[in-house]
Formats: C-alpha cells, sequence, structure tokens
C-alpha cells in the first residue's frame, strides 16, 4: 500500500469517528500506522487513536497513545543542533 492508502484511512477513520464507530476508526488508524507513515503523520495517527480510547473510556491505552504521539512527533523533528 502507498501513503495516500495511508491517507485514505485516516479519512476514513475521521468519517468513523464522527459517526460515533470508534472500534471502526481505530482500526482503520492502526491500518494506517502499518503503512510507513512519516514521523508526523504518525503522531497524527496516534493522536487519533489516543481520541478513540478516550471515547471507549479506556484511559491507560488513551494515555499510552498520547504519550506515542508526543514521541514520534518529537522524534521526526530535527533538533536545532543538527542544522
Amino acid at each position: 500500500m502507498t501513503a495516500s492508502s495511508a491517507e485514505q484511512l485516516r479519512k476514513e477513520g475521521n468519517e468513523l469517528f464522527k459517526c460515533g464507530d470508534y472500534e471502526g476508526a481505530l482500526t482503520a488508524y492502526t491500518q494506517a500506522l502499518g503503512l510507513g507513515a512519516t514521523p508526523q503523520d504518525q503522531a497524527v495517527l496516534h493522536r487519533n487513536r489516543a481520541a478513540c480510547h478516550l471515547k471507549l473510556e479506556e484511559y491507560e491505552k488513551a494515555e499510552t497513545e498520547a504519550s506515542k504521539a508526543v514521541l514520534t512527533f518529537e522524534a521526526g523533528v530535527p533538533s536545532p543542533t543538527s542544522v
């Protein structure tokens, strides 16, 4: 699958989330993560997964996903000393 497939899955997940299908959205975001997205895109997908877990009242999983989002985003941002 390509990056456009990951983008399509993210959009599908967003639509499912809006409709209240948090399990379906979680599945779509998880599939998108498996497609080799950029660190910034991975951070967004982890953030979206955290939101699903919050809606499902799975607070520990939400915390884990939120932490992954922050760490993944920070890993993809170049440090000022590497310029």
